[in-house]
């Protein structure tokens, strides 16, 4: 999302990552799952991110409504993305698995 490098200077933002997108057959409502490649964050960086996105999800919409040339623009909903973080500790138990 260029939008979200170039424009908004939260420091919260700087790792995070548009993993996927879903949006409803009827364009009203899009789900986009983020996540967040900082190895600090930990769950008040990943609440205090998904507060940011809250608040500037109106000004998303309106980026896209000026970018896309759609009749209607989705209304967006911010999920975190947890699948990265999960693969990374499946992969560290296989890893000590192995080494064992």
């Amino acid at each position: 999302m260029d939008v979200l490098q170039h424009k908004l200077r939260d420091p919260t933002l700087r790792h995070v990552t548009i993993t996927a997108t879903r949006v409803s057959k009827d364009l009203s409502y899009a789900k986009v799952f983020y996540t967040l490649l900082d190895p600090a964050a930990d769950d008040s960086v990943i609440k205090n991110s998904q507060q940011v996105f809250e608040r500037i999800s109106g000004y998303l919409r309106y980026q896209l409504a000026h970018t896309l040339t759609l009749r209607k623009v989705p209304h967006l909903h911010f999920v975190h993305d947890d699948q990265l973080i999960k693969g990374q500790r499946l992969a560290s138990l296989i890893d000590h698995a192995i080494q064992s």
